[in-house]
């Protein structure tokens, strides 16, 4: 497929469309991966995005995978937009309700599977970059809009914002959903915006109510070297950091390795590199906020960025809004 990308790329152009941006994703995923081989999860996964595809969007002009979930494009004019929008959402309801039944009957899936997904939507101009006839990408604002309002659903369910349109729903669709206001980083950090969300599946987190230019972030680090997590993993498979107060919102805290460069023909001294890390768990000891972290996957993050054992001092870094 890169080929082919590569190809068509030099004759892209770019064209505006109204489009719905629609953004899925499988929470819990990451954990799930955790439990099942590889192979498992790219089974599970084909399958939700087969189902998605031909049972669920089949209006739909664009899909494109965001590793646990989908982004959909579905393109609507003046004079179809209230048919568009209340049938993509009765869509979004459907895939929501009937999520945890999508690998009922497939005899490969016989292990424990996500059960929730949660949806962003939001509608306007959008750029829709072809070649050939061939649809590449599309960007544009609303896209990022419904990845935002992707990330506020949870633990599932659905968000959309003003622009989608509450008057277009039907009545019926109306019925479940509450206003709120929130603020979205990159979007809206001191300026809230209107939004909508299915009121008896998602529970807005608390840090999408205060304003996000002038929250206050802290900061805890923990050096270790190579050798020090070799022995550490001895006693146990966990690395435990102390948070110095609980977090606003758990599942925004941020954690990141800083080692030394790791490319022999570019290393220079004191250059250093970063990486995120998204597996880690938020807990409570004894009334104390804890994060853990699984010293294997480190300890493997580490060796496939070439680190050696003495190339210097490795920093792990968690940052979180505090209560």
């Amino acid at each position: 497929m890169h080929r082919a990308l590569r190809k068509l790329l030099p004759g892209a152009e770019g064209v505006n469309q109204f489009a719905i941006a629609l953004n899925l994703d499988i929470r819990g995923f990451s954990s799930f991966c955790h439990k099942v081989e590889s192979p498992s999860a790219a089974m599970f996964i084909k399958r939700v995005y087969i189902t998605l595809i031909d049972e669920y969007f089949k209006q739909a002009s664009f899909f494109k995978p965001t590793g646990d979930g989908l982004l959909i494009i579905i393109p609507y004019t003046g004079q179809n937009v209230k048919n568009v929008v209340s049938e993509t959402m009765e869509s979004c309801l459907k895939a929501v309700r009937e999520f945890d039944t999508f690998c009922k009957d497939d005899p490969m899936i016989n292990f424990e599977t996500s059960k929730n997904i949660g949806i962003g939507l939001s509608r306007g101009p959008a750029c829709r970059i072809f070649s050939d006839n061939k649809t590449l990408d599309y960007s544009g604002r609303y896209l990022n809009l419904a990845s935002r309002l992707m990330d506020v659903a949870r633990p599932r369910g659905i968000v959309f914002d003003a622009s989608l349109g509450v008057e277009l729903l039907t009545p019926e669709q109306q019925k479940l959903f509450a206003k709120d206001s929130i603020y979205l980083r990159g979007v809206a950090e001191s300026n809230s915006i209107d939004i909508w969300y299915t009121k008896d599946m998602t529970i807005i987190p608390p840090l999408y109510k205060q304003r996000l230019d002038d929250i206050e972030w802290e900061k805890v680090t923990e050096t270790f070297t190579m050798n020090t997590i070799e022995h550490l993993m001895e006693v146990s498979p966990w690395l435990r950091i102390s948070l110095k107060k609980e977090p606003i919102d758990p599942t925004d805290i941020q954690v990141s390795l800083m080692f030394p460069h790791t490319n022999p023909k570019l290393r220079k001294e004191g250059v250093h590199l970063f990486l995120g890390l998204n597996k880690f768990e938020y807990r409570v000891f004894s009334a104390k906020p804890v994060l853990r972290l699984n010293l294997e996957e480190i300890m493997d993050a580490l060796r496939k960025q070439g680190m050696k054992n003495n190339w210097g001092e490795i920093q792990v870094e968690a940052t979180y809004h505090p209560k």
